[in-house]
C-alpha cells in the first residue's frame, strides 16, 4: 500500500500478487491489486479482481464504489452507476459514492439525476467545496444560472485557494451577464494558477464581451501556449480575428480547430462565415454542411448556409429539416429565431412570399422580444443632433480653421439594406481606392466625448459644442491614424458605415475636403430588406415594422436637414437609378470622388476582398434589377408599413 500511494503501481502489483499467493480468496487482497492494475490504465484486470473481492465480501461500499470507477474508465458509464447505487445501499451517506454518481449521471445526461446526488452530498456535507462546485456545473449545464452562481460562490468561500473553483465562478457570470463580476473572478483565478489554460480562454470571452478584442486576444493566445491541442482555443482565435476584420488569419486559425478535432459543429460553422466573407462559397457551404451533419440542432448555422447561395425545389429536404426542427417545443427562442430567419431566406428564393413572410415574422418576433428599442428615444436625439448642428454650427466653422484638409475620406451613409455595400464594392474595384468596410470610429467617438471633454453631464451631442479646433484636428488624425496610416497607391479610403449619416456634423467640420456618398432606396424596398435581415450588428430598430418605418421617417428629416445644411457637399446615389444607368451613374460618383474612370468598377463584382456585412453574396453577382420593387410582392403584408412610411 505504501508503494501503491507513492506511485510505483507495478511493484505495488507484484507485492499484492504475493499476498495472495499467501492469502488466495482475501477481498482486500483482490480489492487493492485491482486498484493496483487500474492506475496503470489494465481495467480489464482490474475489473476481473474488483469484481474477486466483491464475490468473496459482498459488503463493502467502497469495492462497489471502486468497480465503478473501473467502469467508468473501462467506457460503461451504465454498469458504473450500478455500481456507485450499490455502495449507496450499502452506505447511503458516503460522499465519494454520490459524487461519482452525479459525475457519471451528468456525463449521461440526466442532469436531474446527478442534481439530486451532489444536493445530498451538500445537504450531508456543506462543507465540501467540491460539492458545491459539482452541483454549480450542473445547474449551469441546465440553464439555472442564478443557482449555479450561487453553488460556485459557496465553493470559493469554502476553498478560496482553488483556482478551478473562481474559474467556474467567473464562466457562470459571464453566461449571467455580469462581466464585471466574471472578469474578477478570472483575474482571481489567473493569480492563483498562471498555468490554467482554461482560466485565459474564459478570461478571453469575458473581454471579448466588454468590447476589448486586443486583450481578449492576448488572453486566448496564452491559452494555446499552454494547450495548442485543445479545439475550443482556436474557436475562439478564429472568432476574434473574424471581429477585428482578419478574415484569413481566422480561417487559418479555424483550420487548427479542425486539424485538432475535425468534427468539431462550431469550428465548421465559424470556418463557413469566415469564407463566406472572403467570398469563397463552395468551401464555405461544405462546412455549413459539415456542421449541421455533426449537431443537427445547430440552428445558427442553416442561418448561415442560407446566406451561401440562391435556394430552389431541389432543396426541400433540406427545408423540410428545418421544419422538423422548429416542430421541436425544447428548441430555445435564439435557435427557433436562426431557423425562421433561414426558412424566410429560402422561400424567398423560391419565390414563394406568403411562405417567406411567414418565417419573417417569426423570426423578427422573437428577435424584437429580445432586444430592447425606444423610437420615442431615437426620434428625441435626432432633434438634438439637428439643434446642435445647425446652420450657425456649419457657418462659425466654415473653412480649414477646423478639421484636416485630407481628401482621403469617403463616406458613404443610407439606411441599412438601401445599397451601402453595393456602392463601396464598386468603388473598392478602383485601383486608388481602399475600401475599410463598416468602420465605428464616429459612434465611439460619440459615446466617449462627453467624458474626454471633462463634461460628464453633458451628453452628445450637446457637448459637441465644446469641440475646439485643436480637439478637431486631433481627431481627424487620430481617425487617419487608424484606418489610413499606409495608403500604398491608394487615395481615398472608404468608411461604409450607413449609420453614420448621424455624425455628418462632425464629418463635414473635421474633413472639409471629404467626399460623403449618400445612398438611397425604395422606402419600401428597404424597409422589407431590413426586416427580412438578421443583422451581426446591434439594429435594434430592425425587428419591427412600426420601429422600422418610423427610424426611417427619422432618417429622412434627418437627411433633409443635412441637404439643408451641406448642399453639393452630398452626392446622392440612387440604388434604382444605378440599376438602370450603372454606367453613368458609376462615372459620376468617380468624378465626385476626384477618381479617374476605370471600367474595373462596372466588373465590381469580380473584385475579390472581405464583405463582412449581409450582402456578401449579392455584391459579388452582376449588377441586376431583381431587387427594385421586391416589396410588390410581398405588398398584402406590408399596407401598414406603407401607411406609416407616408405618415
Amino acid at each position: 500500500m505504501a508503494c501503491q500511494q507513492g506511485g510505483d503501481a507495478p511493484q505495488a502489483e507484484a507485492m499484492y500478487r504475493e499476498a495472495a499467493r499467501l492469502a488466495p480468496g482475501h477481498p482486500d487482497v483482490h480489492h487493492l491489486l485491482g486498484l493496483a492494475l487500474h492506475q496503470q490504465g489494465r481495467n480489464g484486470e482490474a475489473r476481473l479482481e474488483i469484481e474477486a473481492a466483491i464475490k468473496a465480501y459482498a459488503g463493502a461500499a467502497h469495492f462497489h464504489n471502486n468497480l465503478g470507477e473501473v467502469l467508468r474508465a473501462s467506457g460503461d458509464p451504465e454498469g458504473a452507476i450500478a455500481c456507485y447505487r450499490r455502495a449507496l445501499e450499502l452506505e447511503p451517506r458516503y460522499p465519494q459514492a454520490l459524487n461519482n454518481l452525479g459525475l457519471a449521471l451528468h456525463a449521461t445526461g440526466r442532469a436531474s439525476e446527478a442534481r439530486d446526488a451532489f444536493a445530498r452530498i451538500v445537504s450531508a456535507h456543506p462543507d465540501s467545496a467540491q460539492a458545491h462546485n459539482n452541483l454549480g456545473i450542473v445547474e449551469q449545464s441546465t440553464g439555472n444560472l442564478e443557482a449555479a452562481v450561487a453553488s460556485f460562490r459557496r465553493a470559493t468561500e469554502l476553498a478560496p485557494e482553488q483556482p478551478h473553483g473562481w474559474n467556474n465562478l467567473g464562466a457562470a457570470l459571464q453566461a449571467a451577464g455580469d462581466l464585471d463580476g466574471a472578469g474578477e473572478a478570472l483575474e482571481r483565478a489567473v493569480a492563483l494558477d498562471p498555468q490554467a489554460a482554461r482560466v485565459h480562454y474564459n478570461r478571453s470571452r469575458v473581454l471579448a464581451a466588454r468590447g476589448d478584442a486586443e486583450a481578449a486576444e492576448t488572453s486566448v493566445r496564452r491559452a494555446l501556449e499552454l494547450d495548442p491541442g485543445e479545439p475550443e482555443f482556436h474557436v475562439q482565435l478564429g472568432f476574434l480575428l473574424r471581429a477585428t476584420g482578419r478574415f484569413g488569419e481566422s480561417v487559418q486559425a479555424l483550420r487548427a480547430a479542425l486539424e485538432h478535432a475535425p468534427r468539431h459543429p462550431i469550428a465548421h460553422n465559424d470556418l463557413g462565415v469566415s469564407l463566406l466573407m472572403l467570398g469563397e462559397f463552395e468551401e464555405a457551404e461544405a462546412h455549413l454542411m459539415a456542421a449541421v451533419e455533426e449537431a443537427p440542432g445547430l440552428a445558427v448555422a442553416y442561418e448561415n448556409l442560407a446566406r451561401a447561395r440562391r435556394f430552389g425545389p431541389g432543396d426541400a429536404p433540406l427545408m423540410q429539416r428545418l421544419e422538423t426542427l422548429l416542430s421541436d417545443v425544447r428548441i430555445s427562442d435564439a435557435a427557433r429565431m436562426h431557423l425562421h430567419f433561414a426558412l424566410g431566406k429560402m422561400w424567398d428564393d423560391r419565390d414563394e412570399p406568403e411562405r417567406a413572410f411567414r418565417h419573417f415574422e417569426s423570426a423578427n418576433r422573437v428577435a424584437h422580444a429580445r432586444g430592447g428599442w425606444d423610437a420615442a428615444a431615437r426620434s428625441r436625439h435626432v432633434d438634438r443632433l439637428m439643434a446642435v448642428f445647425d446652420a450657425d454650427w456649419f457657418r462659425d466653422r466654415s473653412g480649414f480653421d477646423y478639421g484636416h484638409p485630407s481628401a482621403a475620406p469617403v463616406l458613404i451613409v443610407g439606411m441599412p439594406r438601401s445599397g451601402t455595400t453595393l456602392v463601396e464594392q464598386i468603388l473598392a474595384s478602383h485601383p486608388k481606392v481602399r475600401a475599410c468596410g463598416e468602420l465605428e470610429f464616429f459612434a465611439n467617438l460619440a459615446a466617449v466625448m462627453p467624458e474626454r471633454l471633462g463634461r460628464p453631464q453633458e451628453a452628445y451631442p450637446e457637448c459637441a459644442r465644446a469641440l475646439g479646433a485643436s480637439d478637431m484636428e486631433a481627431i481627424a488624425r487620430s481617425y487617419l491614424k487608424e484606418t489610413f496610416r499606409d495608403p500604398g497607391g491608394a487615395e481615398r479610403f472608404t468608411d461604409k458605415n450607413p449609420l453614420n449619416f448621424d455624425h455628418l456634423g462632425l464629418v463635414a467640420v473635421m474633413f472639409p475636403n471629404a467626399r460623403i456618398v449618400h445612398v438611397t432606396r425604395d422606402p419600401m424596398d428597404t424597409c422589407l430588406s431590413i426586416y427580412s435581415t438578421h443583422f451581426t450588428r446591434d439594429n435594434a430598430f430592425a425587428y419591427d415594422l412600426d420601429d422600422i418605418a418610423r427610424y426611417h421617417r427619422d432618417y429622412v428629416r434627418l437627411m433633409e436637414h443635412w441637404r439643408a445644411c451641406l448642399g453639393d457637399r452630398l452626392h446622392e446615389v440612387s440604388y434604382e437609378a444605378l440599376v438602370s444607368d450603372q454606367e453613368g451613374r458609376t462615372r459620376a460618383l468617380l468624378a465626385y470622388c476626384g477618381l479617374e474612370w476605370d471600367p474595373a468598377c462596372l466588373a465590381f463584382h469580380r473584385t475579390r476582398r472581405v464583405v463582412g456585412t449581409a450582402s456578401h453574396w449579392q455584391v459579388r453577382q452582376p449588377l441586376y434589377g431583381g431587387a427594385v420593387g421586391r416589396w410588390r410582392r410581398y405588398a398584402p403584408w406590408l399596407a401598414d408599413l406603407r401607411d406609416k412610411l407616408e405618415a
